[in-house]
């Protein structure tokens, strides 16, 4: 468990530290993680993070509430995204998987990442309280739990 306080630095190398110099697939759940530009930019601003450390993400599913959002539709808001990081080179592959409107509870933020290179097998979670935004705003308080699966 790695708990942040607001305005505490942020180490996310020690966070993503199972996976740091990895290649791993990505799976996020957020229902607001694309949904407006702030939440674009940290959300940008994760991969960034990732990409510096040395985390190579091969696919990278990403899940969200578009309702959120209620004057962009689904695809609005993620072609939005899918501009902000054009050509950037954050993951090799991106598939949007907008939450059914019929999923009534939708409040869990996690990350998965599964090793896809020839290293050890190793998949981790990290629930995140709050989400990305707060994960990735200094300014604001965020607790993640990392659960480490080696098979």
């Amino acid at each position: 468990k790695i708990d942040y306080r607001p305005g505490d630095p942020r180490d996310h190398a020690q966070l993503f530290e199972a996976i740091v110099d990895r290649e791993v697939d990505l799976h996020v759940e957020d229902p607001w993680c694309i949904a407006r530009p702030a939440n674009r930019e940290r959300f940008e601003a994760l991969l960034t993070t990732l990409h510096r450390i040395g985390v190579k993400v091969g696919r990278l599913n990403l899940v969200w509430q578009p309702g959120n959002c209620p004057e962009l539709d689904a695809r609005a808001q993620s072609e939005l995204l899918s501009r902000l990081l054009s050509g950037k080179g954050l993951y090799r592959e991106l598939r949007f998987d907008p939450a059914d409107h019929r999923r009534k509870h939708f409040h869990d933020r996690f990350i998965e990442a599964v090793t896809i290179d020839c290293l050890s097998p190793l998949e981790v979670r990290y629930d995140i309280t709050s989400g990305i935004d707060n994960l990735m705003a200094r300014q604001k308080e965020c607790i993640v739990f990392m659960t480490i699966d080696r098979h």
